[in-house]
């Protein structure tokens, strides 16, 4: 018996080097007063015997753990054998393909699992089993398409579950059923195309769930209700997905995020606070009790709402964001029992009309976005009930006046205002800015796409100038040919813009032309139509009259032959005769003014003949200005020769500009003479036009002469 037993530990002890020599030791770069181990490049096949080490844990506790840089094909059971005191490990980025069964059944301390950005394909049934003190899991990154149903099966304490940007296409009922302490699931960045009913009905400390950027086009009705009494959840998010339809009737939560979706029709629960719904097609709300809600903010951003029917019953708002919604026209009492609002967003909502009574309620507005309307004009007096006003934009409208000397009286918190974008004239401008300048009111250029170059502006702000509509130009042209001698380049860039004022002014005079050759052809032919329906209407009562004529005649012969001739027939033939002159009055006195008309329209365009040739006039005024001034070399009539003329004025003898200044008024004189006589003359002729159609009718006439011989 002795002798067997010495045999064996021979054997063993002649084995032992071998197996040692086939077990390799990974040993980590902590100090030896750490709690904290890094392993770094450490490789794990299937058919390698392995261990860890670590020389402080002779000193301390590990308790957190890190692998760098290393490659796993499998979670490593070992490591909780070694360390079974671990409560943070970190996997992230490992090559990691499986967690096998019972890999973690001596991982009870730990607290902490990072899996992220590994290789897993699948999680299998009791996977985790073991590590019941688990609270966050973080499997994000991964190529998981499959969870079998008991995967998370005994981790009762984990809080915040990872599963972000994996595969996952669909998710059993029962996934989640054994997490009852889940306050954070996060599923977004996946391949989900259903959520199906009581998905998180047992997990009732549930407070974040994630599920934007997916492919949801169906959410059942009970996909978030949780618990038998809807726990509040803080947020829901279904962004980015393709949803048509959703009904959050059983939906208790204080921030739902639904932008980016095909919505058409939402169905709002009374137990939600706040609801971001922007960039979807939604056309109407709906609401079993909208005086009964909670709702306090309501995002509707680019929708299809044009109505606001059911929008102004939900009183409990404070925030309402409709803009790039086509709501045209606004009723008084669009907002009318909507009290609490403080933030009212209707940019580009085609509104072009505000009466006074349409803010009256809102006593607590501190935010108002008014921006790319419709509005011509804007009586601040409209808001005269939101004395709490803060910030205003009124950019991108046609305004060109506000009443601002009052502003900051009126609204005395009033600290910023967007005003771009609009008609404003320049002069106007300058107050309205000096005005907010010296009010403390911050002029808010959110809206402004870039900064207003080469224009008219005020602070940056595009204006226009009345007086001169083309001074930008001049400015532009005037700061480019300062810039011209600069060098060969620049004067390059300067006759490239140029060109380009050139043929914008080129444009915009084809375009005038064009657009009053088509103004003028329109009156003419609007013209020509009343002169046919005056002729057509003329043609008729000649033969109403040939009629009453034959009436007439046929009336006399019954007389005549002794036949009876009632009483009715002689007053409606009578009434006729008597219609039929009223009638031919009224034609006349068409007639008349469509000739006064005629004379007026030729009286006009004498007129602007008479202009342009006094244009041309003052143009042969200014050559022959130029001319002398060239012959006498007093004054330049280009930008160059006003500049060599002012060096040399000064030079020049007083005699000399005395004589041709003497010439000049000469000029004038003359050239004022020729256009006295020209406007003499065309007037005369329109003159006697006009005096030989009031020939036609003598002083004595009466109107019925005169209607008459019209006819």
């Amino acid at each position: 018996m002795r002798a067997g037993v010495s045999i064996c530990i021979v054997a063993l002890i002649y084995s032992l080097p071998t197996t040692l020599a086939q077990t390799r030791l990974f040993k980590c770069d902590g100090t030896h007063r750490s709690s904290v181990a890094i392993f770094r490049n450490v490789t794990i096949e299937d058919t390698l015997d392995y261990r860890f080490s670590c020389d402080n844990s002779y000193y301390y506790t590990i308790n957190t753990m890190i692998f760098v840089n290393s490659s796993i094909q499998e979670l490593p059971k070992k490591l909780f054998d070694n360390f079974n005191s671990l409560q943070n490990v970190s996997m992230a980025a490992c090559g990691i393909q499986q967690i096998m069964r019972y890999s973690l059944e001596r991982a009870s301390s730990l607290r902490v699992l990072d899996l992220s950005r590994n290789k897993m394909n699948e999680v299998k049934n009791m996977a985790f089993v073991g590590a019941s003190s688990l609270v966050w899991l973080n499997l994000t990154r991964n190529n998981i398409s499959v969870i079998e149903v008991s995967a998370f099966q005994s981790l009762s304490a984990v809080q915040v579950l990872s599963l972000s940007r994996n595969q996952l296409q669909s998710l059993d009922s029962n996934l989640f059923i054994n997490l009852p302490a889940l306050r954070g699931i996060y599923l977004d960045n996946n391949k989900l195309q259903v959520l199906d009913a009581d998905l998180f009905l047992k997990n009732t400390r549930l407070e974040v769930i994630t599920v934007d950027n997916n492919q949801l086009s169906v959410v059942h009705d009970r996909a978030f209700a949780i618990g038998p009494t809807n726990v509040t959840v803080t947020l829901i998010n279904l962004k980015n997905n393709n949803i048509t339809s959703l009904n959050l009737q059983h939906v208790a939560a204080k921030k739902i995020i639904l932008s980016y979706n095909r919505l058409q029709q939402l169905y709002i629960s009374s137990k939600v606070e706040s609801i971001i719904a922007d960039n979807n097609n939604i056309q109407a709300i709906q609401s079993d009790n909208p005086n009964d809600m909670q709702l306090d903010q309501l995002n509707l951003r680019n929708n299809s709402i044009t109505t606001l029917d059911m929008v102004g019953k939900l009183t409990s708002l404070s925030g309402l964001d409709l803009g790039y919604n086509r709501l045209g026209a606004v009723s008084i009492s669009s907002f009318g029992m909507l009290k609490r609002l403080k933030v009212l967003s209707l940019e580009r909502t085609a509104i072009s009309n505000l009466q006074h009574g349409t803010f009256a309620q809102q006593e607590n507005l501190e935010w108002l976005d008014l921006s790319y309307n419709n509005l011509d004009t804007l009586d601040m007096d409209i808001l005269t009930s939101s004395t709490n006003l803060k910030t205003l934009f009124i950019d991108g409208n046609r305004l060109k006046f506000i009443k601002h000397d009052e502003m900051k009286k009126n609204f005395p918190q009033l600290a910023s205002i967007g005003i771009i974008d609009n008609n404003w004239n320049c002069s106007y401008l300058t107050k309205l800015v000096r005005y907010c300048n010296e009010h403390s009111i911050e002029l808010d250029k959110e809206h402004q796409a870039e900064i207003v170059q080469n224009q008219t502006n005020v602070k940056g702000i595009y204006c226009f100038d009345d007086k001169n509509p083309i001074r930008n130009w001049n400015t532009t042209v005037l700061h480019l040919y300062n810039e011209s001698n600069r060098s060969a380049e620049d004067g390059g860039a300067l006759e490239g813009l140029l060109k380009g004022v050139i043929e914008d002014v080129r444009r915009f005079n084809e375009d005038h032309s064009e657009s009053s050759n088509r103004t003028a052809k329109l009156e003419g032919s609007v013209f020509d139509l009343t002169q046919q329906q005056i002729g057509m209407q003329r043609d008729l009562i000649n033969v109403r009259e040939s009629i009453a004529d034959i009436r007439l005649s046929l009336l006399s012969n019954r007389t005549n032959n002794a036949s009876a001739v009632s009483t009715s027939e002689i007053r409606q033939m009578i009434e006729s005769i008597n219609n039929l002159t009223l009638e031919k009055q009224e034609l006349s006195a068409k007639k008349l003014q469509l000739d006064i008309y005629q004379q007026s329209l030729k009286v006009e365009n004498a007129l602007e003949t008479a202009k342009s040739n006094s244009d041309k006039l003052v143009l042969l005024g200014k050559q022959i200005d130029e001319w002398i001034t060239r012959i006498t070399g007093t004054s330049g009539g280009t930008l160059y020769g006003q500049l060599s003329v002012e060096r040399h004025a000064q030079q020049a003898p007083e005699r000399d500009t005395g004589h041709s200044n003497a010439l000049l008024v000469s000029v004038l004189v003359i050239v004022c003479l020729m256009m006295g006589v020209l406007i003499y003359v065309v007037y005369k002729g329109n003159r006697r036009s006009y005096n030989v159609e009031r020939r036609q009718y003598n002083r004595d006439s009466s109107l019925t002469t005169i209607v008459d011989n019209e006819i």
